[in-house]
């Protein structure tokens, strides 16, 4: 079984037993991190690699991959913002953190439950996530507001499972999403109300995570292990190359950074980076139990 269907599962588990308790209306809101997380001095001024598993958060000096500390919470994904603000999706919603910091700044609970992904708009500060439930799943677009509060989601309601999303350079989201073996991908466009299709000639076997490169959109197939990417035309996703991610057993939730990919493999429990695109052999690693998401905070001096 693939670690997005042990995550799936696991998140299935939780949902059913809120609904259980007559919980499933309004998702449980997580605690803010204790006192033993801790944030060490290595941290103040340095780029960070976050990788979320289970049962921590631990950081990184990026790219050199230096231990610096531990943030005793966990998730499924993560992503970050311009200024270095850290999110991390759980099984209830989406917890920010400031950049180096140990205090959640806020949680938000996900539109349907369970947040499986997460994106921030680099032109508006928007945060975008995928979120399901028993009770249905879709797409929300949190605004930001001032001191950090956040308005209430715009949910927008997907007849198929969301996999995962990412904005591109312009404001433009795209999600991608799975029913009956079935890979789709949409694209809302910035300024507009409404998911649109776009026309997917490449079959994606198991549908993975994505992420706008700087360029092209890539998108993980799960059970090839192998990175798509897409140059975006129009209402057509054309693919224009592949990066095989090998010695590895699962992509997992990946980050790219540069020429840089950050890859997670739970099955053989290490953090890997790829040169993107080209791909092969990781060229370093980092033993980690149980990875399953990253993201890197650029600190801003």
């Amino acid at each position: 079984m693939s670690l997005t269907c042990n995550r799936l599962l696991f998140a299935a588990v939780v949902t059913a037993f809120l609904s259980a308790c007559g919980g499933s209306e309004t998702p449980m809101r997580v605690p803010a991190v204790g006192s033993d997380s801790f944030i060490l001095p290595e941290a103040n001024g340095r780029d960070l690699l976050y990788v979320t598993g289970y049962p921590s958060t631990d950081l990184y000096t990026y790219p050199n991959g230096r231990y610096v500390s531990a943030l005793h919470t966990n998730g499924f994904a993560m992503c970050s913002d311009k200024a270095g603000h850290v999110f991390i999706t759980n099984a209830y919603g989406v917890a920010e953190y400031p950049h180096g910091g140990a205090s959640q700044i806020v949680f938000l609970n996900g539109p349907f439950g369970e947040v499986g992904s997460c994106s921030v708009d680099p032109t508006t500060g928007n945060l975008a996530v995928t979120s399901a439930s028993t009770s249905g799943f879709g797409v929300g677009v949190y605004r930001p507001g001032p001191h950090h509060r956040w308005h209430r989601p715009r949910i927008y309601t997907f007849a198929q499972y969301p996999v995962s999303c990412s904005y591109d350079s312009t404001g433009d989201l795209f999600v991608d999403a799975t029913l009956s073996d079935v890979t789709y991908l949409f694209e809302l466009r910035k300024g507009s109300s409404t998911f649109q299709p776009l026309s997917l000639g490449q079959k994606i076997a198991i549908a993975g995570y994505i992420q706008w490169d700087g360029r092209f959109l890539a998108v993980a197939d799960n059970q090839t292990l192998i990175i798509h990417r897409f140059a975006i035309t129009g209402s057509t996703a054309k693919q224009i190359g592949t990066m095989h991610v090998s010695h590895a057993n699962e992509i997992g939730q990946f980050w790219i950074q540069g020429h840089i990919l950050v890859g997670l493999d739970a099955l053989r429990e290490f953090v890997g980076f790829w040169h993107y695109p080209k791909g092969g052999a990781p060229f370093e690693k980092i033993n980690m139990t149980g990875p399953l998401g990253a993201t890197v905070s650029l600190a801003h001096n």
